[in-house]
């Protein structure tokens, strides 16, 4: 089982006691204490067991907060006796280890490093963290919210709570003070989202971003996401096609924009920012190919957009000559793509589709199929173009890339990302003449 932590900063003020809530239900049950850890502790900690830690930082001019003493009270100008937080921990009477931790002042950059590694030193793998920010110098908040970023990566920790006692927020009611303990959880909970989303957008990549929206109202749309990013990492070219998962992710999308809880609304540009990445897919429509190449390209898949880009000017000349029922058949995908390449009097090489005499049915069959396509892509007026385009990324890109650059003379990723981009350039030029169509720059 993980280890419960909570973990706070303990400054050097003379703290005077309020009342600490997290909500109005809280007021009944509570008594003016000095120190917001001790609410947050009673609220948050009750349960904690042997396995579990409260790790409270200090310096040594904080240590007179930490432990019982003489204080000067600034409304009567006496000496007067607190309890210190030590203390009022105990009366918890907590199961968990409640341990008090030295720290540097945080006065200079080397002072601040040495506070992050002796918090991150006390960290296991695997903790769930409940952060006090509350106290301390005004760079440990920021320092916090690094510290959390870099344990989640290196020790899978997870965070349960970020919290902040809003003293100088204090309210009055019947006679008696209240200072609300603010939640400030979903603070983290954004910056997780756009780190995930940074990754998705950045590299194509939308699992960790998924998992974000596991068990919640995201379900659907984390599903759609999924296989976009399947279909695309591994070009599922049938799949991008039919684009009904891209179609579904932008209305989704859409939809989220408008319900996402008040609470989280620095989501909403996060998810608009997803969402336009979705606006042009359609339903069965070689325009999603030229859009998954346009993706990938961004995301540094070369690979994968060259492969994509080939196949759907395959896929796009099928569609145009009206034979898109045979998107599927590998052997009349090979005769368009031959029919765009070679020249008007170079002689065609007949596919049979096996290994039967040519007077059988199904390969006479083809034979009058691929006779009919040739001609007819033979008299496309931009058939040149294509057919150099596919020559072009052949030769400039899949060749090396599919053989590993094992050759005289390989490649690099420079010069294949700057092909990829000309190719698509091209076509997308073509395809936009074409069609009439806006679609997308890189």
């Amino acid at each position: 089982m993980p280890r419960r932590v909570f973990i706070s900063f303990l400054g050097t003020s003379n703290y005077q006691p309020t009342r600490y809530v997290v909500d109005e239900t809280d007021e009944a049950d509570t008594h003016p204490i000095r120190f917001v850890q001790e609410a947050i502790a009673e609220k948050f900690c009750y349960s904690y067991g042997d396995d579990d830690a409260i790790y409270i930082f200090t310096t040594e001019g904080a240590l007179s907060n930490w432990n019982d003493g003489n204080y000067k009270n600034f409304a009567t100008g006496a000496e007067e006796w607190y309890e210190g937080l030590k203390t009022g921990l105990g009366k918890l009477s907590l199961q968990c280890l409640v341990e008090n931790v030295l720290i540097p002042d945080g006065k200079s950059t080397a002072e601040i490093w040495g506070i992050f590694k002796i918090v991150y030193e006390r960290l296991e793998e695997g903790d769930i963290l409940i952060f006090d920010i509350t106290h301390g110098f005004r760079s440990l908040p920021m320092l916090n919210m690094v510290l959390i970023n870099y344990a989640k990566l290196l020790k899978n920790i997870s965070i349960s709570g970020i919290y902040y006692g809003a003293f100088d927020a204090q309210y009055h009611k019947d006679e008696s003070s209240y200072a609300p303990i603010w939640d400030l959880t979903d603070f983290q909970v954004v910056q997780e989202w756009s780190n995930n989303a940074n990754i998705f957008l950045k590299t194509g990549n939308a699992m960790p971003l998924a998992r974000l929206m596991a068990g919640s109202s995201f379900d659907s749309l984390r599903k759609n996401l999924v296989d976009f990013s399947k279909f695309t990492l591994v070009n599922r070219g049938l799949d991008i096609y039919d684009g009904s998962p891209m179609v579904a992710l932008h209305e989704e999308l859409s939809r989220e924009i408008v319900d996402t809880d008040t609470s989280l609304n620095a989501l909403k540009p996060i998810l608009i920012r997803i969402k336009d990445e979705f606006k042009h897919y359609q339903e069965n429509s070689t325009i999603n190919g030229f859009l998954a190449v346009r993706w990938c390209i961004h995301n540094g898949l070369i690979q994968q957009a060259a492969t994509l880009l080939e196949e759907f000017i395959v896929t796009f000349t099928m569609v145009e000559i009206g034979e898109s029922q045979y998107l599927k058949d590998l052997v009349r995908r090979n005769t368009v793509s031959s029919a765009l390449t070679i020249g008007a009097d170079t002689p065609f090489n007949y596919v049979q589709v096996s290994e039967k005499n040519v007077g059988d049915g199904a390969d006479l069959e083809l034979r009058t199929w691929q006779e009919k396509v040739l001609d007819t892509i033979r008299n496309l007026p931009y058939k040149k173009k294509l057919g150099q385009l596919l020559n072009d990324l052949k030769i400039s890109i899949r060749n090396d890339i599919n053989h590993a650059g094992f050759r005289e003379k390989p490649r690099d990723f420079d010069s294949f990302e700057v092909s990829i981009k000309k190719r698509f350039k091209e076509t997308r030029k073509l395809i936009n003449q074409l069609k009439s169509i806006d679609l997308p720059p890189i």
